[in-house]
């Protein structure tokens, strides 16, 4: 369409790529943007792991489901599918023209702020190589420095869970072009804020929030194929975790009849594998206020997607390791459901996050439920030995540099990986980024990256890389017959590289060395060797300021910090 679309919906590469087909691949866009160290080398990634599929005029055929999300709530409100259009982001000048009046883009890593990517770069200061921005935060850049997205004055909107990156630095709203960032559920505000912006009013609310919580009959129901087949079955949690974004919204289980209708659609389009989408797909169907889990609920819904005609696979993303320990009955029905064995395993998301029952108290008491904080670590330990029995691997996440942490806290979590090496667990160690919903309770908030922090990193880091190399032939038989061998010797050799160079961060560590310098790490900046640099002392000070106290980072500090001295 020449003269453009009304409304043009996209993303950055990294944010709509299909991944192939398998999701896990869109971790890749974590790590630093100038590794591998070759030439061509952001381009040869982004083709390979990053590619998208659309048609003549720019249309995905397959796109993230926060955009079809999107897409339904703008055609529900009255637009029509000649006004509307997820748009590929290499091919964005054949979407946008004189006649487009919005553009709406979802963000989910825009500056490499994500737990993922700083991981990555502690990783790789850890062992001295200095990381350049995420691929995810180099693709952010190219499109939102992109010229069409201003050319013809249409108004920008950006939305999605990456946006409290984008908030972290308001004072770069007007360079970047936005006119409004919108949080929460857009899908109840799109309508009349796109109306607006298509009727040129002169100026959009520079923030948008949803008000009302949707009610979860009212979810619009998606239009096209979303990427990697997913379809949402809950939204929200309600165990009140300070750290967590999803919490913040109203739990709700959507309706089957609305879970089948989507999908159809996906089945449509030839989508074969559904994954159900939840916050803890042990919770779909609970009642409100209850942490009891509804086995029929459950062994209902996911007979019925595994029954529908076309479907082949049926997956889900996460689970609560305090409803596992409560339902293993639930576990393994689900289980044999979809079919899983030693050679067809599952991979599922949990979150640890710590084992010190002062930190569980302080930051997250609902996610024990219905056991008590100090049962928290024996829950974690039997609900990894529930999946272990019924063919699960997961992927564990645990965090450090929480809120009033101590040495002995960070023993106490070194301690338990070893308690729980012996499960079919993956466990990843965060550095803690400060969200806002955090900023009532974390005054003062700016630890240390200790020796022994950096060793529970360590620790973590090198129990996955030995568990990956072990199920390597499992991990990729997600990938086309003939991608596996070379797959597989990629693999070995960059985990057996990783592995040795950790052997420098081993003596750093014992010359208690910081090599990570977190905290270099929270600005939209480059240092004068173009690493990545993100100071977070605007943070820091507004933590301060909550709590009373008078310590801020001077200008000069800020300046020697970027210069690495």
């Amino acid at each position: 369409m020449s003269s453009g679309y009304k409304i043009v919906l996209s993303g950055s590469k990294t944010a709509v790529s299909d991944f192939r087909h398998s999701n896990w691949i869109g971790f890749l866009g974590c790590i630093p943007s100038n590794y591998p160290k070759m030439p061509y080398s952001r381009e040869i990634m982004e083709n390979i792991f990053f590619p998208t599929q659309s048609d003549d005029e720019g249309r995905l055929k397959f796109a993230p489901y926060s955009l079809r999300k999107i897409e339904a709530a703008l055609l529900e409100y009255g637009f029509t599918k000649d006004e509307v259009i997820i748009a590929d982001p290499r091919k964005l000048d054949r979407a946008i023209g004189p006649e487009t009046k919005a553009i709406g883009l979802t963000v989910h890593d825009p500056l490499g702020y994500s737990a993922v990517s700083q991981l990555n770069a502690c990783l790789f200061r850890l062992i001295n190589w200095w990381p350049a921005p995420s691929y995810t935060a180099a693709a952010f850049g190219d499109i939102i420095k992109n010229p069409l997205l201003k050319r013809y004055n249409s108004k920008l909107i950006i939305g999605g869970p990456g946006i409290w990156q984008l908030e972290e630095h308001p004072e770069m709203f007007k360079e970047w072009g936005i006119d409004c960032l919108v949080s929460g559920e857009a899908e109840s505000i799109a309508g009349p804020l796109f109306e607006s912006a298509v009727k040129g009013e002169a100026v959009l609310p520079e923030r948008a929030a949803s008000g009302k919580p949707l009610r979860s009959d009212k979810v619009p129901i998606i239009r096209g194929p979303s990427t990697g087949g997913v379809v949402e079955i809950t939204r929200g949690c309600g165990r009140g975790c300070q750290f967590c974004t999803p919490d913040l919204l109203f739990f709700g289980s959507i309706p089957k009849e609305n879970i089948l209708k989507e999908v159809e659609i996906e089945v449509r389009h030839g989508i074969r594998r559904i994954e159900l989408h939840s916050e803890d797909a042990l919770f779909y169907g609970r009642k409100l206020g209850s942490f009891e889990v509804n086995h029929e609920a459950i062994v209902d819904l996911f007979t019925s997607v595994k029954k529908f005609p076309g479907v082949r696979q049926v997956a889900t993303d996460f689970f609560a390791c305090s409803t596992i320990k409560s339902a293993p009955k639930t576990v393994k029905a689900m289980s044999e459901i979809m079919e899983l064995d030693k050679k067809h395993p599952g991979y599922v998301e949990t979150g640890l996050e710590t084992v010190s029952p002062r930190l569980v108290q302080n930051i997250m008491p609902g996610k024990v439920k219905p056991y008590t904080i100090e049962e928290w670590p024996d829950v974690i330990d039997d609900a990894l030995g529930i999946l272990d029995d019924n063919h699960w691997f997961t992927v564990a996440s645990m965090m450090t540099g929480l809120p009033k942490e101590t040495e002995q806290d960070v023993i106490r979590s070194i301690e338990f990986i070893d308690r729980i090496k012996h499960h079919n667990v993956f466990v990843w160690v965060f550095p803690l980024m400060p969200l806002r919903a955090m900023l009532k309770n974390a005054a003062k908030w700016a630890p240390e990256y200790t020796p022994l922090r950096q060793e529970l990193i360590l620790k973590a880091t090198r129990h996955s890389i030995s568990l990956i190399n072990r199920e390597a032939p499992r991990i990729l038989k997600v990938l086309p017959v003939w991608a596996r061998p070379p797959a597989l010797l990629a693999l070995k050799y960059v985990t057996g590289m990783t592995l040795h160079f950790f052997k420098g961060a081993d003596e750093a560590i014992a010359r208690h060395e910081d090599r990570l310098n977190l905290y270099k790490d929270l600005q939209y900046a480059h240092n004068k060797e173009g690493e990545a640099v993100m100071h977070v002392s605007s943070v820091v000070n507004e933590l301060v300021k909550i709590g009373g106290g008078s310590t801020t980072l001077l200008p000069e500090e800020e300046q020697n910090l970027l210069q690495g001295s």
